[in-house]
């Protein structure tokens, strides 16, 4: 039996549908997971302040305080844009700390490469573009041959695709290019990595996540490496290189020193070799 639409429901719903044009896809799935799972909870009660608050306490019991303190964002904008602002009051986020992001010291990084580029080029070719040019792997999707400028030592990173909706370049090091030679081939307008199954359409989202992980299980790395883990190493390998912290943020296109600051003290990287050097004795 279909269960009833409440006022709330309705009014969130159609908030959503009227902006599901201008949102990136992720957006317009983000909105829509959390409002079906937060109705599926209410089951068609009218919304309460206590029907909010026992929602939120489900969360809070069953979920890390990062996604809680997501939940909390999201439902407090699609409230507020339906007129139920006045029962967020008081909804406050939880504290929260976030795990330290893992990266591949130097041994583990060329054994793991070795081992993905006998087993799988095209990953290894993935995950060379995270290490060098720190490109996330959702832009990798999007990205087309022609936005490889391989003359002028550049990549294109539409807008379509990055974090800030803005059209963004990175420079490709030199270490990097004689990996990039094969695409010279290959036409502008195809996509980098197209999918298996229909290469006029990008790869499917998690296809990398995937059959990198295989590879991780099977060498033995823990818990907390992932395919995000050589954008990390790429970064910290820069750092220990001499890269000006100035470069690096624009390589990995953060709005400021600060924020490139705050994520590689995240990975413990803390610019003291000449304290650790030259430190007089006592």
């Amino acid at each position: 039996m279909q269960r009833r639409i409440s006022k709330a429901e309705e009014s969130i719903r159609q908030y959503i549908d009227q902006n599901a044009s201008r949102w990136r896809k992720s957006t317009l799935e983000h909105y829509r997971g959390k409002a079906n799972l937060f109705f599926d909870h209410l089951g068609g009660l009218e919304l309460t302040a206590k029907a909010l608050s026992d929602f939120l306490q489900h969360i809070r019991d069953t979920r890390h305080p990062t996604t809680y303190n997501k939940y909390v964002v999201t439902l407090k904008k699609l409230l507020g844009e339906a007129g139920y602002s006045h029962l967020t009051t008081g909804i406050e986020n939880l504290k929260s700390f976030s795990t330290p992001a893992r990266y591949f010291q130097r041994h583990q990084s060329r054994r793991l490469l070795e081992a993905i580029d006998a087993q799988d080029s095209e990953l290894g070719l993935f995950v060379r573009f995270l290490y060098y040019c720190f490109i996330r792997p959702r832009e990798l999707r999007a990205l087309r041959v022609g936005d490889i400028l391989l003359e002028e030592g550049e990549i294109r990173v539409p807008g379509k695709a990055s974090k800030n909706a803005k059209t963004q370049f990175v420079v490709i090091p030199d270490a990097f290019r004689p990996c990039l030679y094969c695409l010279y081939d290959r036409p502008p307008g195809e996509y980098l990595f197209p999918s298996v199954a229909d290469r006029s359409k990008p790869l499917v989202k998690n296809t990398m996540y995937r059959r990198h992980k295989k590879i991780l299980d099977a060498m033995g790395f823990g818990e907390g490496y992932t395919l995000y883990s050589w954008k990390h190493t790429g970064a910290v390998a820069a750092v220990k290189a001499g890269i000006s912290v100035k470069e690096l943020q624009l390589q990995l296109r953060h709005h400021s020193l600060d924020e490139t600051d705050k994520y590689l003290r995240q990975m413990g990287v803390k610019d003291l070799s000449r304290l650790r050097e030259n430190f007089p004795e006592i």
